[in-house]
């Protein structure tokens, strides 16, 4: 079976810069350390510059980095940005939690576009921008991406588990390479859950080798955990 979806592409290194009074940048922001792109955004490939301002009804916002305590539903998100762009707006920044050890998550799968170009920003970082002018460039596409289901079927050996199938699914991917050769294959990610996953039959026939008399008396529960359920247990349970 085959699939298409569209996933996101960063033709460049993005930028986002504080600046001062004059227009001089006076800091850089990590990518994705302390900002990154959103599924939602815009396709966009021209800089925006501008300040920084909490969304407010009834604010000036002409010319404004509009940001939010809080990410609103993917159908509000759409309405606000198609208001805010009415209103001068020149984008949005949305808070993003990083994960354990500092990361902002990679996104790959693109949602529909919004009407603004829309970044996320470490969350605790977010609310310090307010008033300070900054200036992005966030060059974000969106590609088709083809991809292949494979589905198989093993039909089992025990006719009174014929109505209680055991699904194995895994997948292979990654979240690509960025602008400036960071790889990110996902490895420790979807790489390990495959491996887990292609485990079953290796655990089985090592079960019946140890019947046979070979080495192995750490595999004791997992062979009988495999055994009993029907599923593969991935620790020594003995």
């Amino acid at each position: 079976m085959t699939c298409f979806s569209p996933v996101l592409h960063l033709a460049a290194t993005p930028v986002v810069a504080l600046l001062d009074a004059a227009g001089v940048p006076q800091r850089l922001l990590a990518h994705r350390r302390e900002f990154t792109e959103h599924p939602a955004s815009a396709d966009d490939t021209q800089p925006r510059t501008g300040q920084v301002r909490r969304w407010q009804e009834g604010a000036n916002l002409q010319g404004a980095w509009v940001w939010m305590e809080t990410v609103p539903s993917q159908a509000t998100l759409h309405a606000l940005t198609i208001e805010l762009a009415h209103r001068g707006a020149v984008g949005i920044l949305l808070p993003q939690q990083p994960t354990s050890d500092g990361y902002l998550g990679k996104r790959v799968a693109a949602a529909s576009p919004a009407a603004l170009p829309i970044m996320a920003v470490r969350a605790d970082l977010l609310p310090t921008l307010e008033s300070q002018h900054l200036h992005a460039h966030m060059p974000i596409q969106r590609l088709s991406a083809r991809g292949q289901q494979i589905i198989g079927h093993v039909v089992g050996t025990n006719s009174a588990l014929a109505n209680s199938p055991v699904i194995v699914g895994a997948h292979y991917d990654g979240v690509g390479d960025d602008p400036g050769g960071a790889r990110l294959p996902g490895a420790a990610d979807n790489a390990t859950g495959v491996a887990e996953r292609h485990l079953p039959a290796p655990a089985d026939l090592l079960c019946r080798l140890r019947r046979r008399g070979s080495p192995g008396a750490g595999l004791a529960g997992l062979c009988a955990a495999s055994a009993n359920t029907g599923y593969l247990a991935t620790g020594d349970q003995s």
